[in-house]
């Protein structure tokens, strides 16, 4: 033919729809929250609001349910998750830690807070957060994580079945 044939690849990218939060208390506890609207316990978070960055979600969120008044510098990127079965929850989920520990919390707008023994988890957990604890247990053993600053932490893949979560 007289004209060139041009093949267009198309790269779809997939935004996080919700954040969440990594708390943890001196002892390894990782908090979670389960709303008053809601059956299981989930890490503290929520959907990210048109117009909204996913840590200014998750800073809201963190207010609203526990009130905990987390600010910018107190909590860092963790990884991006994306649960096995996203046809009835998130599709990607941002999620931050805050590298020092938190020792107190309050409930608030009805939800109810609990902190989870990682070795021994709650039979109450929702199924995302069912999900993470292996990578949460093995970042918890990771002499790299916490008080090391992040810019000489090494890089982490957890492989949870077929998904990935990179930290």
């Amino acid at each position: 033919s007289c004209c060139p044939t041009f093949v267009h690849s198309i790269v779809v990218m997939t935004l996080p729809d919700v954040a969440a939060a990594i708390l943890r208390r001196r002892d390894g506890r990782v908090l979670a929250v389960r709303p008053a609207d809601e059956a299981g316990f989930r890490l503290p978070g929520g959907r990210i609001l048109p117009g909204e960055t996913a840590l200014d979600a998750v800073l809201r969120e963190l207010h609203a349910l526990a009130t905990i008044p987390l600010h910018e510098r107190d909590v860092r990127f963790f990884a991006f998750y994306s649960p096995e079965r996203a046809d009835a929850g998130p599709r990607l989920v941002e999620l931050y830690e805050a590298p020092r520990p938190v020792e107190t919390a309050r409930a608030a707008r009805g939800a109810e807070l609990r902190w989870i023994d990682l070795r021994h988890p709650d039979p109450d957990l929702d199924r995302t957060l069912a999900e993470l604890l292996p990578a949460l247990r093995v970042r918890d053993d990771d002499p790299d994580s916490g008080t090391v600053p992040a810019h000489r932490r090494r890089t982490t893949t957890f492989r949870l079945g077929l998904r990935s979560v990179r930290a």
